[in-house]
């Protein structure tokens, strides 16, 4: 069984060929020699994950949640008030783990949770476009999350904090791990065993790692917030004629709008979340790993 022959290396032993590239010949994952003599350097999980996979041993199918997205490419097929319009292509970075494979996750859309039906929420000219955030990670609080890292940003902010990619260019897709500013903090009165208390609370939900941008123009000031997972590949000409659509006026340097913000005026929040607000309904009709 394969017990045994993970017992034995010096009597099996083989080399392990990398994923296979879409649109490459066929090559088997494990070519295998018989005899005596030294095994290559070949951990144990290596071996048993490659004899898993390959044909050459009989009755064992490779699960399908062992095939790790070999090609890390993700496809979006955008419409705009429900025509199709473009599709785009983005490539996965295998040096980010955590966030590469939520972005991949949610592009799988799996067990319903994903980008599907998500919209572009805002357009802001040579700089970038965003792909709104999920309000939920799971069916019910009590349900797991099927999605890398769920609910816990601990992953994704240390992430971050490597900086292994910067948004350098035109291309670059990043998902929002952190939010630019401190959300304000509401006060109200509230009556509690008769008399008047004041509670204190965040206007507001921090970013949960869902929404992601791809930039049309460099945009160092995002290395703070944003963690980058990949490029963009194919379309990226379709996203940069959307900053041409008319979206709404960016109103963040009126003093009123500043000091209802301030105050945590509620009314301040929603319509600083409706700055540059496409009119046109642009949706991810689709999504998926290529």
């Amino acid at each position: 069984g394969l017990a045994a022959l993970l017992a034995a290396p010096t009597l099996l032993w083989g080399v392990v060929r990398g994923p296979r590239r879409s649109g490459a010949a066929a090559a088997p994952l494990l070519d295998v020699t018989l005899g005596p003599g030294p095994a290559p350097t070949l951990s144990r999980r290596q071996l048993g994950a490659a004899l898993l996979a390959s044909s050459a041993v009989p009755g064992l199918a490779m699960a399908e949640d062992m095939a790790l997205d070999d090609t890390q490419k993700a496809y979006f097929d955008f419409t705009m008030d429900g025509q199709p319009a473009g599709r785009v292509v983005i490539e996965v970075f295998r040096d980010v783990p955590v966030g590469g494979q939520r972005f991949l996750d949610l592009a799988k859309n799996i067990k319903g949770i994903g980008y599907r039906r998500s919209k572009i929420d805002r357009i802001r000219p040579d700089e970038y476009i965003r792909v709104e955030e999920l309000t939920s990670l799971s069916y019910t609080d009590a349900e797991p999350s099927p999605i890398t890292s769920g609910t816990n940003m601990a992953p994704l902010l240390a992430e971050l904090q490597e900086l292994k990619h910067r948004h350098d260019a035109a291309g670059v897709v990043s998902l929002i791990v952190r939010d630019a500013e401190e959300l304000p903090v509401v006060e109200k009165l509230v009556a509690k065993n008769g008399r008047l208390v004041t509670e204190r609370s965040v206007a507001g939900a921090p970013a949960n790692g869902t929404a992601f941008c791809v930039c049309t123009a460099p945009g160092p000031e995002l290395d703070a917030t944003n963690l980058v997972i990949g490029r963009v590949v194919e379309g990226l000409d379709y996203i940069k004629s959307l900053d041409a659509l008319p979206v709404v006026q960016d109103n963040s340097g009126s003093p009123f709008f500043q000091a209802g913000k301030n105050a945590g005026d509620k009314r301040a929040i929603v319509a600083e979340q409706g700055f540059g607000k496409p009119f046109a309904k642009l949706v991810v009709k689709q999504s998926g790993i290529l």
